[in-house]
């Protein structure tokens, strides 16, 4: 299943990096030459640069956020959680814990959207600890929700990805392998 949801999304990455490649480049774009120093070049009007493929950036983010956590869905072993639970699509517990990190992630992200959408029609922005909204959004709360998926890896690890009895079981395959070839168990190391 997973699998098959990992290569939904990344059809859908395709289809997005494809849209945006396929579309002309807005004047502008590149940067426009800057009325004090000729080489170098300014962005010019935010809005009319980034307004019409704000959606497009929203959702290739977005993809890639939800691509993240199905992989991390798709590594982490299968059947009842401890106590026999079942919930959780059969991931022993790191459903609701997994889509809790993901939901949040992707919240961050569209509020980050969202700001900067408003930033760019806005004249005078507001600051947040003396930063534009998508700046303060971007270094005090975009950075901090992908960590939860890093704790969330390292706190499950033994019990969502790699548990002692599979530590065990791979360990007693090293050493019938090393039996076989008459060979000591550290590899003939000394």
């Amino acid at each position: 299943m997973w699998a098959g949801v990992s290569f939904g999304v990344l059809v859908v990455l395709s289809i997005l990096f494809t849209y945006a490649l396929a579309q002309p480049a807005v004047p502008g774009s590149f940067g426009i030459p800057h009325p004090d120093f000729q080489t170098m070049l300014r962005g010019g009007d935010g809005e009319a640069r980034h307004g019409g493929m704000l959606w497009l950036g929203w959702a290739f983010g977005a993809a890639q956020i939800v691509l993240f956590a199905v992989l991390m869905a798709f590594g982490a072993r299968r059947g009842p959680s401890l106590g026999g639970d079942t919930s959780g699509l059969g991931l022993r517990g790191l459903g609701w814990p997994l889509t809790v990190v993901t939901v949040g992630c992707l919240g961050v992200w569209t509020l980050l959207m969202v700001s900067y959408g408003r930033y760019l029609g806005d004249p005078d922005p507001a600051l947040y600890f003396a930063l534009p909204a998508p700046a303060a959004t971007m270094l005090y709360l975009l950075w901090s929700v992908p960590v939860f998926f890093a704790v969330l890896y390292v706190v499950g690890f033994r019990r969502w990805v790699y548990s002692q009895d599979d530590e065990a079981a791979f360990m007693a395959l090293v050493e019938k392998r090393h039996a076989a070839q008459n060979m000591p168990p550290d590899g003939g190391v000394a």
